[in-house]
């Protein structure tokens, strides 16, 4: 829509002052609460205030309870998800015992609380047979870099990494946390190989970096033109946050080129 392109080039030229409208570009908070009697526009997260600690719990509670009783299937990775849809419908799979949906619920909670004790267990959750699981290990790893308190990336993780036998979209969380502390070289090869390979998932990973793909823009530029080559949306968005092209871009569709979904 127009108004939300606006709204992004007013972000991209840092023409936003206030901290609620910018908010939408922040990475989110592992948990909100919010009293919707006094804030219906859920704009006050009281999910640190002391006195709503109970709230908090209770709620948390009856969140990870339903997650079990309905076998949320939308907490595994798409492409995982989508490439065992052969085995049968993903209700009956997770129903008859084929799909262990509660260690990845499990696994997808301690990722989601962002804190720097649950290292350990993140990195263990790579040696898991479940690629979900791993999935939400590498998920964990990324947010906690994304946000800074991660500084150095474990030694397993990234043996793990460079292993590769771990599923696409796993690398992929791996490799754009190890891109958030410095580690750039590597992760970043990794995803243009991927993008020439033909990987939407490595082109929407290496979007998410910023200007942090920075050193492989010039290749993404010469890929964005070749004519064989998908995911050009994400190409573009990767060139404009190296302020290789221009916001105005972003939506022009080469010659028979697909109209992005989303």
């Amino acid at each position: 829509m127009p108004a939300q392109q606006a709204w992004d080039v007013a972000n991209e030229e840092g023409k936003l002052s206030s901290a609620i409208v910018k908010r939408f570009w922040a990475p989110v908070e592992p948990f909100e609460l919010y009293d919707l009697k006094t804030d219906s526009m859920e704009v006050e997260n009281l999910v640190d205030v002391a006195k709503y600690s109970a709230q908090l719990k209770r709620l948390k509670d009856v969140l990870k309870n339903e997650l079990f009783v309905i076998k949320d299937a939308g907490l595994m990775p798409p492409g995982y998800r989508n490439s065992i849809k052969k085995q049968g419908d993903l209700y009956t799979l997770t129903r008859n015992g084929k799909l262990n949906i509660n260690e990845v619920v499990d696994a997808a909670i301690v990722a989601s609380e962002r804190n720097l004790k649950n290292v350990p267990a993140l990195v263990n959750f790579l040696d898991s047979k479940n690629p979900s699981v791993q999935y939400w290990g590498a998920s964990g790893l990324c947010g906690l870099a994304k946000v800074g308190m991660l500084t150095a990336f474990p030694p397993k993780a990234v043996a793990a990494f460079k292993k590769g036998d771990l599923i696409e979209e796993v690398n992929c969380m791996l490799a754009e946390g190890m891109i958030y502390i410095g580690v750039n070289k590597e992760p970043l090869n990794y995803l243009v190989q991927q993008i020439e390979q033909g990987s939407g998932t490595a082109a929407a990973t290496l979007q998410n970096v910023g200007k942090k793909a920075m050193p492989v823009a010039e290749k993404i530029k010469e890929l964005s033109q070749d004519k064989n080559i998908k995911n050009k949306f994400y190409l573009r968005s990767v060139l404009i946050n190296c302020n290789i092209i221009p916001y105005t871009d972003l939506y022009k569709l080469a010659a028979g080129e697909e109209k992005p979904q989303f």
